[in-house]
């Protein structure tokens, strides 16, 4: 079965015999769209070509393996999971430049966790509020206890956060036991207090975790960019409807969709992006061709990975600073510029 059901709820009946112990013959139901249907793979992708492969690595540096892609695999992923994961891991600090496991990865690799929400989890008992990290993990672990259409229709900063207050004022209510069991397991693994973390708090924590998800809206709409120059689009149930960046939680690729959708994020400002990732954030100088203006201008912008933390400041150029690219770029213009004349 699968949930990628058309927009317009289209569903087509296809009449089948046999298969999956079926003794007589049935209906079977396809939750998706005839354009699904012939632009989907003719055979299923297999996992280690789809999912992130952060937990896999991490348990290869703790073996001693560090040459990833020369390790035997089943069946060889690409080299942009590996990659992916690789610059996931050394983010958290789980690898070295080498990838060797550090100190820090090894307390990950005894979560029994993906290593962001291990990373959570510990980050959030040095900082004293273990007890609220357990519940993030156990939130961003789980499925998801809000069902389309409840999670409301404000405006607030960070989904996880308008979750742990639904479970600080859940009161017993059924429909969380399977969260508050997991969150309760959790804390057993961390110096876990009972102090409430404040939203702040749990906005850093989500943000040093998953800062290499972090995305910057397009204008004010739903789409966004984010780290890795990948095009994501926030869905309606989010209510993180405002913020200029945001990270990148949990998301889904939808067939025929060429953005990601995604389904939980925590925003923030500019201010709190470089106040909590300053060290990360590089500034990177070059010179460029704009072809509205036809000249070249000196550009300087601050990144996080290759994200742009805001627009790039342009300045005119020397001669000096061009002399080099001139060639490059009338040769690259050449056959327009003959046409042209």
């Amino acid at each position: 079965w699968r949930t990628g059901a058309d927009r317009q709820g289209l569903l087509v009946g296809v009449p089948v015999v046999g298969g999956a112990a079926r003794q007589s013959p049935g209906l079977c139901i396809r939750l998706w769209t005839s354009h699904e249907e012939v632009t989907q793979a003719v055979e299923p992708v297999a996992e280690c070509q789809r999912v992130d492969l952060a937990s896999a690595l991490l348990w290869l540096s703790f073996l001693n393996v560090t040459r990833y892609d020369q390790f035997a695999w089943l069946e060889q992923p690409s080299g942009r999971l590996i990659d992916f994961a690789r610059k996931s891991l050394r983010w958290l600090g789980a690898v070295d430049g080498d990838n060797r496991i550090t100190d820090f990865g090894r307390q990950l690799v005894k979560y029994p966790l993906p290593p962001r929400w291990g990373a959570l989890l510990a980050m959030g008992e040095k900082r004293g509020i273990g007890a609220t990290a357990a519940r993030m993990a156990a939130i961003l672990s789980e499925r998801d206890f809000v069902h389309r259409g409840q999670a409301g229709t404000g405006q607030i900063p960070c989904d996880v956060w308008h979750r742990l207050e639904m479970l600080n004022e859940s009161r017993g209510r059924r429909e969380y036991d399977t969260i508050l069991q997991t969150a309760r397991q959790l804390e057993s693994l961390v110096a876990a207090d009972r102090s409430r973390a404040s939203r702040e708090e749990v906005q850093a924590l989500l943000l040093l975790c998953q800062g290499d998800r972090l995305c910057r809206r397009r204008e004010s709409g739903e789409r966004a960019l984010m780290v890795g120059q990948k095009g994501v689009r926030l869905s309606p149930d989010s209510q993180v409807r405002s913020a200029e960046f945001f990270v990148a939680l949990q998301g889904v690729d939808l067939p025929g969709q060429p953005d990601t959708l995604i389904t939980l994020a925590s925003g923030f400002d500019k201010s709190f992006v470089l106040n909590h990732l300053g060290d990360k954030v590089q500034v990177t100088e070059d010179v460029f061709f704009d072809d509205a203006k036809e000249q070249f201008f000196a550009r300087r912008g601050r990144f996080v990975f290759d994200l742009p933390i805001d627009n790039p400041a342009l300045s005119p150029v020397t001669p000096d600073q061009v002399g080099h690219l001139l060639t490059e770029e009338l040769v690259a213009r050449w056959k327009s510029l003959r046409e042209r004349h």
